[in-house]
């Protein structure tokens, strides 16, 4: 999750999109609230608030999802590996199995 303290505070990360193979972290801000997170370049974003994201997802959507609550966005997000690995084993991402990062004291916790 993602919260910022001012509407007018940038998330501090690139969103692209490659057309038929989904929606990515492009660069991300060097202390911004995005590395305070855990985002790294290259993840693909997988949900957006609740939504799973798929590759045939509009870009302006995800953008709309993203922006929807000025204060607040939780993205999931899949190495390349682990992308791979359920795209090969035609799983489903859910919000409900996730690795939650807290990075305001750093610790990780596994919710399922």
């Amino acid at each position: 999750m993602q919260r910022k303290r001012d509407p007018t505070e940038e998330f501090g990360f690139n969103l692209h999109a490659e057309k038929n193979r989904g929606h990515f972290v492009g660069a991300v801000d060097k202390n911004g609230i995005g590395e305070r997170a855990g985002l790294q370049m290259g993840q693909r974003i997988v949900g957006v608030n609740g939504q799973l994201i798929y590759p045939s997802t509009a870009h302006k959507e995800v953008v709309s999802l993203i922006k929807k609550n000025p204060l607040r966005t939780e993205l999931l997000v899949a190495s390349e590996e682990i992308d791979q690995w359920y795209t090969e084993n035609h799983m489903e991402y859910s919000f409900g199995r996730v690795e939650l990062y807290n990075f305001e004291n750093g610790s990780s916790v596994s919710s399922f």
